[in-house]
């Protein structure tokens, strides 16, 4: 007895015909996921809390601890025999070129235009500062007193080690940045390549589907109404999804080709089929239904559209005007297209 099953939904089985597509990728083909990067916990902002806080305790302490003891000449603490600007050169110079410089040169590894006027600037300083002391007496700058800026041993003394680990940071900073560039750019490599493979076997998956459906189930021979139409379309609709612009084009021409969108003969519905960006130039489709597709963006320069019919298709006037020939093609609204010659850009 016979059976007639509930013919499915066109969504259905667009789902159902998906999983051949989407079987065909490999595990190693899929692209990974990147995933937005987890806010911090609450145990890490209070950790970022605690040690702020405890940095500025700290410097306030240290700014007291030195105030007082020149208010009060504590000399315990050696604040009020170190009082010149060239001992506290001498105690911070060398913590701020590490720290600072470190820190700098990491998060900005290439140079500004802004730095070069801060490094004038300070430059400038310090050479007023040196020809006060020497000239004009600034005793308090302590550069010219005895047993302290008065040699160049001194001079040495005070300023290599800051330059070298100015210099050292500034080379490790950039040689950082050149490694994660290059880092970046292979795995950007590494992505195309890997969507690349992935349309290419979702390609050929869906021409195998089609070649089966073509040679054992008489697609091409098929009437309106049997199973394998709607199978078929399902099957070309899902590719168009996951396939690039160039594949794009690859496919349409095989559906061309085989007589699937063949105008009035059409088996294959592209109704809302996505050929946004495709690349179609240069193409032969003479005769082709594209009725209601999405040719948003679609690259039609030296396509050969005589005959075809776009009717509600998504598509410019200036995509059409770089098509080879529009002669007898049915346009968007319906009107006929009658233009016997090539635009004048593309005649030879």
């Amino acid at each position: 007895m016979d059976q007639r099953l509930e013919k499915p939904t066109t969504s259905a089985l667009k789902q159902r015909t998906a999983l051949p597509l989407q079987n065909s990728i490999t595990p190693e083909l899929k692209l990974r996921t990147v995933l937005p990067p987890q806010k911090h916990s609450i145990h890490q902002l209070k950790q970022g809390t605690v040690l702020l806080v405890a940095t500025l305790v700290a410097l306030m302490a240290f700014v007291a601890l030195a105030v007082l003891s020149y208010v009060y000449d504590w000399a315990w603490t050696g604040f009020p025999q170190n009082g010149t600007l060239w001992d506290w050169l001498t105690l911070f110079i060398t913590p701020i070129a590490l720290g600072v410089g470190t820190i700098w040169f990491t998060t900005q590894p290439r140079w500004h235009v802004e730095w070069t006027v801060v490094l004038v600037v300070v430059l400038a300083v310090f050479i007023v500062l040196i020809v006060g002391s020497y000239f004009f007496k600034w005793t308090w700058t302590g550069f010219s007193a005895k047993g302290k800026g008065d040699t160049l041993w001194n001079w040495i003394n005070l300023l290599l080690i800051p330059l070298i680990v100015l210099a050292v940071a500034k080379r490790f900073s950039t040689h950082l940045f050149l490694v994660s560039n290059t880092m970046g750019k292979q795995q950007q490599t590494d992505l195309q390549l890997a969507d690349e493979r992935q349309q290419e076997v979702v390609l050929e998956a869906y021409l195998n589907h089609m070649s089966d459906l073509l040679l054992h189930k008489n697609l091409s021979r098929s009437q309106p109404g049997s199973d394998v139409r709607p199978i078929a379309r399902a099957l070309t609709l899902t590719a168009l999804q996951m396939v690039g612009k160039n594949r794009k084009g690859v496919l349409l021409q095989f559906l061309h080709e085989a007589g699937l969108i063949t105008r009035n003969k059409t088996i294959i519905d592209l109704r809302r089929g996505d050929l946004r960006e495709a690349d179609l130039s240069g193409a032969d489709l003479r005769e082709a239904d594209l009725s209601g597709a999405d040719l948003s963006g679609a690259n039609l320069s030296g396509a050969n559209l005589s005959g075809a019919r776009l009717m509600e298709s998504k598509v410019t006037a200036e995509q059409l005007a770089t098509a080879l020939s529009l002669n007898g093609a049915t346009m968007p609204d319906g009107s006929m297209q009658i233009r016997l010659t090539a635009p004048r850009s593309q005649v030879a």
